[in-house]
């Protein structure tokens, strides 16, 4: 089934949400091939294929979609945590803290986009605890 009939099987909430996920894999795929530092707009949407308007209609600029991005990759390192957490609830803390600190390596061996975005935010000055503490009530889980 081509892209286009599936996009016209999905309801227009569904479409929407596709295209947003597509805009922000786009970008991540646009920064591992340019780098974060020279990425425009343009340059997303020319790896999307879609058009200005579409980026707009989902992100207010380049910082919101790659402040989106940091907030994914957040939420994921949160959650792998938390689930050690649980799995080694009766475990030493040693053992713990090994299991987190492989997991934190792998994950930044393997997000190299995350460094990227996480390190364009804090050199421009954003407040990267903002992104942080909105993740923040998913520990509390």
């Amino acid at each position: 089934m081509s892209a286009e009939c599936y996009l016209s099987l999905m309801t227009r909430e569904e479409q929407k949400q596709e295209t947003y996920k597509h805009l922000k894999l786009s970008c991540i795929d646009v920064i591992n091939d340019i780098g974060i530092k020279d990425i425009q707009v343009k340059d997303i949407i020319a790896n999307a294929g879609v058009a200005r308007g579409t980026f707009y209609f989902h992100f207010e600029d380049k910082e919101a979609i790659l402040e989106d991005i940091l907030q994914d990759y957040n939420r994921f390192l949160v959650k792998t945590l938390s689930s050690i957490l649980k799995k080694f609830n009766n475990h030493s803390g040693r053992k713990i803290l090994e299991q987190i600190a492989d997991e934190v390596i792998t994950f930044l061996e393997t997000n190299t986009v995350f460094i990227h975005v996480y390190l364009e935010q804090m050199t421009s000055g954003k407040n990267v605890k903002r992104v942080r503490d909105g993740v923040n009530p998913e520990l509390e889980s």
